[in-house]
């Protein structure tokens, strides 16, 4: 057995394919060898299945035909493998023998299916469809965007010789941040969670569901103690910001008897978390006990005994096409008092440089092949050949997410080709804070050409994250524009793509579930009443249907659900900073929003007015505002930038310390209170307390002159902002005490 603290995992990349879906790779069951095989579902409709030699050559048992779809997803029951390509589901035998294959007819592309012979369930995007063999059962319409799903057979069918359909669970997650189980095409019951699902997986041993966000947090719900309810087991949110949750599985990855979560995220990083009892109470919690990465976005975690028959291997699947595999080993200990002959440590070294420079020259004379093909292809080895225009054909993809407790946005750029360089273009002025992965050139045309500005930027990822890099960055609420991202390919011929993203009037709140609005006061970094305890009301009448309002909600808030349903006419969104809720009540004609966000309801204001413009529709605004809105929302900022001077404050008084300290050795610091001693013992958390706080009081800041200019928009007392009015609120945002800031700010705004 390997303790907890022993483990180790050593990667390496065993193969490379086309596929950027995931869930197209799956691990056989052990056969008549000791080492299992994988299963890949490709790009041109292609799956193959091969083992791995000590080599990484690949040695393919079967490969199927090319076909006209990508495969989209794929699974195993037993050691035949199902997959998904279009909407056409087929079915191959261990040998390579196709014996099943039907049309689903589903009109959307499915990202999950799960087979227990003779039952056959696909996941969409909204609609979940059960299948008897080739004989449809009937299907589920979910509310909101379907991220992830899993099914497994009830607790109490399980002992069963036989099984009908209604014997099995199905555990969808969400985009509206709640985790639905369904019976036989039927919602049975509904569980909401902190922040938007983005990965399930079930252990079957433990009759439990692993779940992952969009935020980064992991939780776990128990489905043994009822047939029909999850219960929540634990709930895992990180003390510092991760990234989103993209694959999770389950296994005994260090031989204790116990499971361990095995986590993919966002960036490529991969964890391995065990879930045990703290020390100070009896609820579990997760402990990453191992971590590391890839080269971009990880697609699908499986684990198995792929490259060697006796250490387990946990295979990763990311954006870039690249399988790795991280082997377990086993720590030798060394009995206390001896110590490792020299001989044994050189012939180890030895033989890892021998291993190291048969896998380079291998690398060299394929790259090498493959220049010498490319070159005859494309006509080059020819005197004054043409110059030939081809096509790009790599997949690329960008997105942009909120961070928690955060004014910034996170823009995310994949690809599964290295790229050299990507140039950024955006009609909206955006502020850039830091990037990962990436160096960056930037240059920003002022408002006096537009009135929103222009930011131009070009960003060359670094060597190592050549296959994806991020970069952090906030801009003013009310800016309705576009991302316009020129990715340039690193490799011979020398291709381009262009994406585009869109940036939403008010990219910072996030669709949440009714049930999470009514606790939207008790959050523990918020010391003042919410800005939403005084709320105020804009109303909207026009010749417009609900559906051309519910595509208006979705230009304008992030999380709206793509599809109109009219059973829901009401939706809940959450700034994800300021905690600020937005209430929507909409229908043919007529809607109304609900907020304490002054900056909230001029952007809306705006906003629907021009898109009455765009339709040649007529609509009337008008805005009904709580007599203690402006003081409720001043108080709640007020308290935001006292709360970051005071970090900035504390830093400068450790850096007076730390020069004292260093002038006088041995200096006694016991006169200091224990909340400075503390924050001299953590320079590192200081540190990034006082980046943070800075990045937040300049966003702050800005909000404010956008908050005068929305209130002088829709109230009657604050006169039209000026270069005085900017100067002095900038003046007074250096105050440390919230009351004095307070203050100055109600006779600014004259309120």
């Amino acid at each position: 057995m390997i303790s907890s603290h022993d483990i180790e995992l050593v990667g390496r990349e065993i193969a490379s394919v086309s596929s950027t879906f995931p869930r197209c790779l799956v691990v056989y069951p052990l056969g008549k060898k000791n080492k299992q095989r994988l299963g890949i579902g490709e790009r041109d409709g292609v799956v193959s299945s091969f083992s791995v030699g000590k080599g990484n050559e690949r040695s393919v048992a079967f490969s199927t035909p090319p076909r006209s779809h990508p495969v989209s997803c794929m699974t195993l029951y037993d050691d035949q493998v199902f997959f998904v390509h279009g909407s056409k589901l087929v079915a191959y035998s261990r040998k390579g023998r196709e014996f099943f294959a039907f049309d689903t007819n589903v009109t959307e592309t499915p990202h999950t299916i799960f087979v227990s012979t003779p039952f056959i369930i696909i996941c969409g995007s909204f609609m979940v469809t059960g299948f008897c063999e080739a004989t449809e059962l009937g299907f589920y319409m979910a509310p909101d965007h379907i991220n992830a799903m899993v099914a497994f057979i009830a607790p109490s069918a399980q002992k069963r010789s036989s099984v009908t359909f209604s014997d099995y669970r199905c555990v969808i997650g969400c985009s509206d941040r709640v985790v639905r189980m369904l019976c036989d095409n039927k919602l049975l019951s509904e569980l909401s969670c902190e922040a938007a699902i983005s990965a399930l997986c079930v252990s079957e041993t433990q009759n439990a569901v692993y779940y992952g966000t969009e935020a980064g947090s992991l939780g776990c719900l128990d489905f043994c103690k009822s047939n029909v309810i999850l219960t929540r087991v634990f709930s895992y949110i990180p003390s510092d910001a991760q990234p989103s949750v993209t694959a999770l599985t389950v296994r005994d990855i260090n031989s204790d008897s116990k499971e361990e979560v095995v986590v993919g995220r966002l960036d490529g990083s991969v964890q391995v978390f065990l879930v045990d009892k703290g020390e100070e109470s009896d609820e579990l919690t997760p402990v990453c006990i191992w971590s590391g990465c890839v080269d971009g976005r990880v697609l699908t975690i499986e684990t198995g005994f792929v490259t060697h028959s006796q250490m387990l291997d946990v295979i990763v699947h990311s954006f870039s096409g690249k399988i790795t595999a991280f082997t377990v080993k086993e720590v030798e200990r060394v009995p206390k008092g001896e110590t490792v002959p020299m001989e044994l440590i050189e012939d180890s070294v030895d033989e890892q440089i021998e291993a190291m420079e048969r896998e380079i020259e291998r690398l060299r004379k394929e790259l090498m092949d493959t220049t010498q093909e490319l070159a005859r292809c494309t006509g080059s080895t020819v005197v004054n050949a043409p110059v030939l225009a081809v096509s790009s054909t790599f997949t690329s993809k960008c997105t942009i997410s909120q961070q928690a407790e955060s004014p910034a946005l996170l823009l995310t750029i994949e690809s599964d080709t290295p790229l050299d360089n990507i140039v950024l273009h955006s009609d909206v002025e955006l502020h850039f804070l830091q990037s990962v992965g990436v160096t960056m050139v930037e240059q920003a045309v002022g408002p006096e050409n537009n009135p929103c500005g222009v930011t131009r930027a070009i960003l060359r990822p670094l060597r190592e994250h050549m296959y994806g890099c991020s970069v952090r960055f906030w801009l003013e609420d009310g800016r309705l524009g576009a991302v316009k991202l020129t990715l340039l390919a690193a490799p011979a011929p020398r291709t381009a793509q262009v994406k585009t993203v869109m940036l939403r009037p008010l990219p910072l709140f996030s669709r949440v579930g009714c049930s999470d609005v009514a606790d939207d006061n008790d959050h523990d970094s918020v010391e003042v009443t919410d800005p939403s305890a005084a709320q105020s009301v804009l109303e909207v009448e026009g010749d417009f249907t609900a559906r051309d309002m519910h595509s208006w909600l979705q230009r304008m808030l992030p999380g709206t659900p793509e599809l109109y349903r009219a059973n829901q006419a009401t939706l809940h969104y959450e700034n994800v900073f300021f905690h600020s809720i937005i209430k929507v009540e909409y229908g043919d004609r007529r809607a109304a929003f609900f907020t304490g966000s002054l900056v909230a309801l001029s952007a809306i204001k705006c906003f629907l007015t021009s898109c009455g413009l765009e339709r040649s529709l007529e609509v009337k605004v008008v805005v009904s505002l709580h007599d203690n809105a402006l003081q409720c929302e001043l108080q709640h900022i007020a308290t935001r930038i006292a709360a970051c001077n005071k970090v900035v404050s504390d830093v400068q008084l450790i850096e007076a310390i730390r020069e004292m300290q260093g002038d006088c050795e041995g200096c006694d610091m016991s006169f200091l209170l224990e909340e400075r001693n503390r924050l001299l013992a953590e320079p590192e958390v200081v540190g990034k307390d006082r980046s943070r706080a800075l990045q937040n009081k300049e966003y702050l800041q800005r909000f404010l002159l956008r908050l005068y200019n929305g209130a002088s928009d829709i109230m009657p007392r604050p006169p039209k902002a000026t270069s005085a009015v900017g100067e002095a609120l900038g003046a007074a945002c250096n105050c440390g005490d919230a009351t004095a800031l307070l203050a100055e700010l109600r006779r600014i705004f004259r309120c």
